[in-house]
């Protein structure tokens, strides 16, 4: 236990560390160490109370993906986005079990409303931003395609899992920020609350799933 809140504290100061670096440093080892260190805390607590194996994936592969993002190597670059896809992929996995499919949404109009916002969202993003993502068009609409799956999961969730319905949330709303950064159209505060909403989506999920 005093490890688990000892890792909780360092991904509290990893936040702190991130949201307070110059634009010019999100960059840099200090800050890639932050960003890793945010949401990989809550995978190693994942690890360590034995949660659900696609949780601990999905959380270690978003703590490497947005570590990555903005490194300067174009390989490095790419395995973040690699990362990041598997991240969402291991959440679709971790959570299809226990979603209610489309009875779900027939149950309830109000979950139909929430994805028909999320789709509208990722439609206008990637129609506005598909000129400026040039040569990469393809990972943009595969992060995408990702995204929206992981998202349709969530909202189909039973009403009890309302945290990682919120985290969800908050991912899809990350990853729409993220491909804007592809795009070369988010700066340094668009990148720090984009980071910030998937740290706070990660630690909503890990919540809702570990006992």
């Amino acid at each position: 236990m005093l490890l688990q809140q000892g890792l909780m504290f360092v991904a509290a100061l990893a936040a702190v560390g991130f949201g307070v670096a110059r634009p010019e440093r999100q960059a840099g080892p200090a800050a890639v160490t932050a960003r890793l260190l945010g949401i990989g805390a809550l995978a190693l607590i994942s690890a360590l109370r034995d949660g659900p194996q696609m949780l601990t994936l999905a959380l270690a592969a978003d703590a490497v993906g947005g570590a990555l993002l903005d490194a300067p190597s174009s390989l490095a670059r790419t395995l973040g986005w690699s990362g990041l896809m598997l991240g969402r992929l291991a959440c679709v996995s971790l959570l299809l079990p226990v979603c209610g499919g489309a009875a779900a949404f027939a149950a309830e109009p109000l979950r139909n409303l929430a994805l028909g916002a999320v789709a509208a969202g990722w439609s206008v993003s990637l129609a506005w931003l598909w000129p400026r993502l040039g040569a990469n068009k393809a990972l943009g609409l595969a992060y995408g395609l990702a995204s929206f799956a992981a998202v349709l999961t969530t909202l189909a969730l039973p009403a009890y899992f309302f945290l990682a319905i919120s985290g969800g949330a908050c991912l899809v709303a990350a990853d729409i920020l993220c491909v804007a950064g592809l795009a070369g159209r988010l700066d340094g505060a668009g990148a720090r609350l984009a980071w910030w909403l998937r740290l706070v989506g990660a630690a909503q999920l890990a919540c809702a799933c570990l006992k």
